[in-house]
């Protein structure tokens, strides 16, 4: 039952995601640096990563998956920060 309330958790973390991905994109456009654009795509793939291993069985605890998600999304976001 106390799962459910992980989804509440990763529909938080999921637009925080989506708007630092759109500033990465962003920034490719304005500053012509397709190395933001190529960024982004290899970022959306990792944060899908962790969700991904947990439906092959690889990780089976989903706090652990919100955990790492939680965990890349901070990294995601001081990245955000620089660029």
């Amino acid at each position: 039952a106390w799962q459910v309330y992980l989804l509440g958790v990763e529909r938080v973390l999921a637009p925080v995601l989506q708007i630092s991905l759109t500033v990465w994109v962003y920034q490719s456009v304005i500053q012509k640096k397709w190395i933001y654009l190529v960024a982004a795509y290899g970022l959306h793939a990792l944060f899908d990563l962790a969700p991904a291993l947990s439906q092959v069985g690889w990780i089976t605890n989903p706090l652990l998956v919100e955990f790492i998600l939680l965990a890349e999304l901070i990294a995601l976001v001081w990245l955000t920060k620089s660029i």
